[in-house]
């Protein structure tokens, strides 16, 4: 079979493990697991900060109520109030959060792709955000109790997606990871900023390349490897 894209997703699970992404991008063997708490809360969150974005970038007015209606869509049942209230209280914030930030976004969920050795390379954003006027970042939504600084600089993903945005025409400054925990430790809302260095993605082409050159290779026959 031959592949017409690869989305960041896959070339993620690719470096993480060979052998899993052959079993589920390969063999199709990947089964359908109930989604954990964790990941139902923060898609949740996920949904109503997309909805909050897109209510300032269509200038709605009230951009808080539209977002707010998306958590009255989850059923209480399939989770727990205690849950769903604290996503609740934490969502209140946001506007101020927002305000003292001086974020705006741009653009919400885009879309974007660039063709490599014949093979389109594909990622969705969170958002692309200015902070404070000047600068534009990869807005990057966490629901988490901490996150790690060492482990954010090493995170592919948004790498990746700050390259898409350049192979676009896109400027980007970096990624900003709007961070939101689900812990009670205050402040419930934190930015972290990762600059980055556009030779970074001298390395990460490179990467690419082998990667691309590996997934042919398996898809010939040969064996991946596991990690």
């Amino acid at each position: 079979m031959v592949r017409d894209h690869i989305s960041v997703s896959e070339l993620i699970d690719f470096w993480r493990c060979q052998y899993k992404w052959y079993a589920s991008y390969v063999l199709n063997l990947e089964q359908a697991r109930p989604a954990s708490t964790a990941l139902q809360l923060g898609t949740i969150w996920d949904t109503f900060l997309t909805a909050y974005n897109r209510a300032i970038i269509a200038k709605s007015g009230q951009p808080f109520q539209d977002a707010v209606a998306v958590l009255a869509k989850y059923d209480s049942n399939s989770l727990d109030e205690d849950d769903l209230s604290r996503l609740a209280l934490r969502a209140k914030t946001v506007p101020e959060f927002y305000t003292e930030q001086g974020l705006l976004p741009v653009s919400v969920q885009p879309t974007l792709k660039i063709e490599m050795n014949g093979i389109e390379i594909v990622g969705r954003l969170d958002t692309i955000t200015i902070q404070y006027g000047t600068r534009q970042y990869v807005g990057e939504y966490k629901y988490v109790a901490s996150i790690r600084h060492s482990h954010l600089q090493r995170d592919r993903q948004v790498l990746l997606y700050e390259w898409l945005c350049t192979q676009n025409d896109i400027d980007v400054n970096g990624t900003l990871y709007i961070q939101t925990r689900k812990t009670g430790v205050l402040p419930w809302h934190d930015l972290y900023l990762i600059p980055r260095d556009k030779t970074a993605f001298v390395e990460l082409e490179e990467q690419l390349d082998r990667a691309m050159e590996i997934m042919a290779e398996i898809r010939a026959g040969k064996t991946p490897t596991r990690s």
